[in-house]
């Protein structure tokens, strides 16, 4: 089962997001609103097998409130809720 984390949550600036690759391959963090519009790609890049870890530093003008990120590692997928926080 692949499993991404994100810590802290709520958060108010940044946020981390970590996660284990099986095997190497292509890798998108993605941020989401409520109503499903895309904010952010925080990464897309190629990762070998590991450990990792991704930040999201955000721009000042963007709203406190509850957003989602989905991982998506290959065939692999893993999402979870955030909430920023003033």
């Amino acid at each position: 089962m692949f499993v991404a984390r994100s810590a802290p949550n709520p958060f108010k600036n940044n946020v981390n997001f970590s996660f284990v690759l099986p095997k190497s391959g292509p890798v998108s963090v993605e941020i989401y609103s409520t109503d499903g519009r895309h904010v952010k790609t925080v990464v897309r890049v190629a990762m070998s097998a590991g450990e990792h870890h991704v930040s999201w530093s955000l721009d000042q003008d963007t709203p406190s409130g509850v957003y989602f990120y989905r991982v998506m590692a290959g065939a692999n997928q893993s999402s979870g809720k955030l909430i920023r926080v003033d």
